[in-house]
């Protein structure tokens, strides 16, 4: 389901629309004031669809990445992420993304208005390594679901999940 598709489900009449990171999303559907009280309260849902899903396979995929970001993803368990900045040789910041262990491939996430970007610069420097780039943001979406009844709505709605604990 992409970013259009979910904004579409959650719009209504009165919901007003924004450009955001390259990608479109609901700014708000009443009073912010009232959707702030609600979402501290209860529960509030919102479109990430303005993100990038990219994967990066092959057996060279961890040394490589790690090479071209601020942070250490080759300490990473299956499952946890970081975020870092993409560095072009010099060290000059070229960009964003989130990065996370998915055992068999990592996980590449950024945002729609610098996904050009960041996908020609790992083709750039693809040379001898064993990596394939594949961007799935067709196949991969994502909602954020935040508030104190979020466990709860989200149970209610057949998703378990473990306990969660920062980092």
């Amino acid at each position: 389901m992409s970013s259009s598709d979910i904004t579409e489900k959650l719009e209504t009449q009165v919901a007003r629309l924004t450009d955001y990171h390259g990608g479109h999303i609901v700014a708000g559907y009443s009073d912010p004031r009232k959707e702030f009280s609600a979402l501290r309260s209860a529960c509030g849902l919102y479109d990430l669809g303005w993100r990038v899903y990219v994967t990066l396979s092959g057996r060279d995929r961890v040394r490589w990445l790690n090479g071209m970001i601020t942070n250490n993803i080759r300490d990473l368990v299956v499952g946890q992420g970081v975020y870092a900045f993409v560095l072009n040789p010099q060290g000059h910041i070229l960009g964003d993304l989130y990065a996370y262990n998915r055992g068999d491939s990592l996980l590449v996430v950024t945002d729609k208005a610098q996904a050009e970007k960041i996908l020609g610069i790992f083709k750039r420097y693809i040379i001898m390594d064993q990596v394939e780039v594949a961007n799935i943001s067709e196949k991969l979406t994502a909602i954020g679901v935040t508030g104190p009844t979020s466990r709860e709505v989200l149970r209610r709605v057949g998703l378990e999940f473990p306990e969660l604990r920062p980092r």
